[in-house]
Parts: structure tokens; C-alpha cells; sequence
């Protein structure tokens, strides 16, 4: 059976998709802090997916940065992890120095 040229956009667009997500460094850090999360609490993808009702598979792509969850599985994981969600999806980049809102007087 061949795969029509629209299937084939669609697959050519999910993959372009998924480097842009891998690129973008809030995806990056919420990988980096499920992966040492797990870790910390000595877990493994298993005992996280069947937590979460998920499979291992899934789980591994949010670690790799190659997937983001979606809205009802971040709140499930942030729950399972004991912190609130959105501390999973701040801003990757700490050191860098936040802009004053504040006009400087001359």
C-alpha cells in the first residue's frame, strides 16, 4: 500500500516538529528535571508509566526532550513528584539576568 504525498507531508511535518521541540530549552530543562527527579528518587521509567497509566515509551521521549506532555499528564507527574507544575516549566536559563521593567532616571 503507498503512503500518499499528504501522509508523507504529515510525516515530514511531525518530524520537523519534534526537532523544533528538541531545540526549544523549555522542553529541554523539563526533560533534564523529570530524568533527575526519577533518578533522585530512584525510580525507573516502569514504576513512572505505570504510575501515570502511560506507556515506558512515552515516558522516555518526555525524558529526551523528543515529547511534552500533554496538560493532564503534566499535572499527574507533578502530583507524583510532589511539586506544582509550573515549577516543572520555568525558565531553563537561571543565571541569566532578568530585565528591570524599570525605566533608569538620568
Amino acid at each position: 500500500m503507498k503512503k500518499t504525498s499528504k501522509q508523507k507531508k504529515m510525516r515530514k511535518l511531525s518530524q520537523e516538529e519534534r526537532l523544533a521541540a528538541v531545540k526549544n530549552p523549555l522542553v529541554r530543562a523539563f526533560a533534564g528535571r523529570v530524568k533527575r527527579w526519577r533518578q533522585e528518587k530512584r525510580m525507573t521509567l516502569k514504576n513512572i508509566a505505570d504510575e501515570l497509566d502511560l506507556s515506558v515509551s512515552i515516558v522516555c521521549e518526555w525524558e529526551h526532550g523528543n515529547r511534552f506532555p500533554s496538560v493532564d499528564h503534566l499535572l499527574e507527574l507533578s502530583c507524583l513528584m510532589g511539586v506544582p507544575a509550573w515549577t516543572l516549566l520555568r525558565d531553563a536559563d537561571k543565571a541569566a539576568p532578568k530585565k528591570s521593567l524599570r525605566r533608569k532616571a538620568r
